[in-house]
């Protein structure tokens, strides 16, 4: 099978993690595989480290790339002659688009090929109104979470699968319950320096949560990894605040499952979500997880079972939910059994059986005798 996957860029966002994922995934299984992707690095101000440790994986695991070009994001006819281009040159059997442009430029260049489109988030980044251009070009779309289902139901009349995001567990990284920590703790957050995140309500957070911790006499520090347009004032926010080496920006680390296995709970800010794939990371990695009850995410974090859920915008409560998760070290050790037992959902290997189902199911409409190989390279 020949698969066209469409994503905004090769930056470390949940979206574009899981297209890696899932294209590596499906080359080793014998697909045909091309992820093409609309901004660099250099254009899109992502983290060019990182880019080039994207592109690698992706190419080494023998998947084709793209780029489609920043101009196409202010220029949609460009982008639907360059998407024209990739069709004719890659003759894919199914298209899977990752973000809103991607159906922008199928719609203007008019481009007719079996599609998945896929909704990342609880908020549209285009009208409601431009699906009913949209729905005539989609086959099926794939809702990641029960919020994004009911957004996708509302405006959308074409047929939709679940299937929930999933990440794997580390190749030869033997993953075990997490110890309470004794000598200090590693508080760690995931994501892109963007008002998205809510890191502005961590950093207050991070605030009362150090001085709790001061008073115990027990090191705390909060790690956060990521790059983005925030970055500046953020950083400015934790000098004003005192926290200089207690609250520190990583930037993009391609090495996040290294920095995770050093980390003691894992916190999401986050003002509105889909199914954040850093959360899932963190659960298959072992660690609790603080979070914001937003999009999704309730359906990964078992409320006081493998973590904590709070209201968006309440740094008190983020604070509190942060304290208590690491107050009794015998609910953080089951915690951190229960957080690995709740991330077995998220396999990476189920994730992609259900997409090639529902590849088979799409291109069988066109052609009744087409059938997807299942089997691994």
């Amino acid at each position: 099978m020949r698969i066209l996957f469409i994503i905004s860029s090769l930056a470390p966002g949940g979206a574009e993690v899981l297209v890696r994922n899932l294209a590596i995934m499906m080359a080793g299984r014998g697909q045909k595989v091309m992820v093409a992707y609309i901004s660099s690095a250099r254009d899109g101000g992502t983290d060019s480290e990182y880019e080039q440790y994207f592109l690698d994986m992706l190419k080494n695991h023998g998947v084709e790339v793209f780029e489609l070009g920043h101009d196409c994001r202010t220029l949609p006819w460009q982008g639907a002659q360059q998407l024209r281009r990739i069709v004719d040159r890659f003759n894919p059997d199914l298209m899977h688009i990752h973000l809103g442009y991607g159906l922008l430029f199928q719609a203007l260049g008019r481009i007719r090929v079996p599609t998945i489109f896929t909704l990342h988030n609880i908020r549209l980044s285009f009208p409601r109104s431009l699906f009913r251009v949209f729905d005539t070009f989609i086959d099926r779309n794939v809702a990641i979470c029960a919020p994004c289902e009911a957004v996708l139901r509302r405006c959308s009349r074409r047929p939709l699968a679940r299937i929930a995001n999933g990440s794997p567990v580390e190749a030869g990284r033997s993953v075990a319950p997490r110890q309470y920590p004794q000598l200090g703790v590693t508080v760690l957050s995931v994501g892109a320096l963007i008002a998205q995140k809510g890191y502005r309500t961590l950093i207050q957070a991070a605030a009362c949560v150090v001085q709790q911790f001061d008073d115990r006499r027990m090191p705390i520090q909060f790690l956060i990894a990521g790059d983005g347009p925030k970055r500046k004032s953020l950083q400015a926010e934790i000098g004003r605040r005192g926290l200089e080496g207690r609250v520190v920006l990583l930037g993009a680390r391609v090495d996040v499952s290294e920095v995770m296995a050093r980390s003691d709970l894992l916190v999401m800010s986050s003002r509105y979500e889909g199914l954040p794939v850093a959360l899932i990371e963190g659960h298959r990695a072992g660690l609790p997880v603080v979070a914001t009850d937003v999009g999704g995410c309730n359906e990964i974090v078992r409320q006081g079972v493998s973590g904590r859920l709070v209201p968006p915008g309440a740094p008190d409560m983020l604070a509190d939910a942060i304290v208590w998760a690491l107050a009794d070290p015998k609910r953080y050790e089951m915690m951190s059994r229960q957080a690995l037992a709740a991330g077995e959902a998220f396999d990476i290997e189920k994730c992609v059986d259900r997409h090639l189902a529902v590849y088979q199911e799409v291109c069988a409409e066109y052609h009744p005798q087409f059938v997807v190989s299942q089997e691994s390279a």
